[in-house]
């Protein structure tokens, strides 16, 4: 479900540089206990690596919760990892 959301999502970027002046409005991306679901791409652009770097383009929000900082921190998230 994860993957398909972020394809689709990523799917708004060649339509949004086709309509430059249509409005699109936000999506986000919401997601707890984020180390269940957590991918590590690498080479292969499926990873949340990937994702997240693009993730402002389409107009997406992304809003991640784990208790597991130290496995998102192994994980080689690209985002800031919050103390919170």
């Amino acid at each position: 479900m994860k993957i398909d959301y972020q394809r689709a999502v990523q799917l708004r970027i060649p339509r949004m540089e086709a309509e430059p002046d249509r409005h699109y409005r936000p999506t986000v991306f919401i997601c707890d206990e984020f180390q269940n679901f957590a991918t590590v791409g690498g080479d292969n652009p499926v990873g949340d690596e990937r994702f997240f770097s693009i993730s402002r383009q389409p107009k997406c929000i992304p809003i991640v919760a784990s208790q597991e900082r130290q496995f998102l921190e192994g994980r080689n998230c690209p985002t800031r990892v919050s103390r919170r």
